[in-house]
């Protein structure tokens, strides 16, 4: 994602495209280092604890919708097996099948920062 800053407008642009919005008309803004460092310094703590929450949230979000998915893969199986499967169950299993992925690039970081 970028953010252009322009005379009249700004744009932020990612992949799919790019979104222009124009400033108020009659408002000043003011954009320079003396003005926004105190802000910027002020808030930073904030922004970085609110995106730091928000990438956790994302992951889990994933995590439980991968497993939702997942699990009727592992209920089919169960099925075509004759196993006594629910779907409680097979989402268990399913969420379970996902912690080695999502544990080994934690434990690699831990193994580097060690060294």
């Amino acid at each position: 994602m970028v953010v252009g800053f322009h005379k009249s407008n700004f744009q932020l642009c990612s992949i799919l495209g790019c979104l222009v919005f124009d400033y108020p008309k009659g408002a000043t803004v003011d954009f320079n280092r003396p003005k926004l460092a105190p802000l910027w310094g002020a808030w930073e703590p904030t922004l970085l604890g609110l995106a730091a929450l928000g990438v956790i949230v994302l992951l889990l979000v994933s995590w439980i919708l991968l497993a939702t998915f997942y699990s009727f893969v592992v209920r089919l199986l169960g099925f075509f097996k004759d196993r006594d499967l629910n779907w409680r169950s097979s989402w268990q299993l399913a969420s379970a099948a996902l912690m080695p992925g999502a544990i080994a690039p934690d434990s690699r970081h831990l193994l580097l920062r060690a060294w």
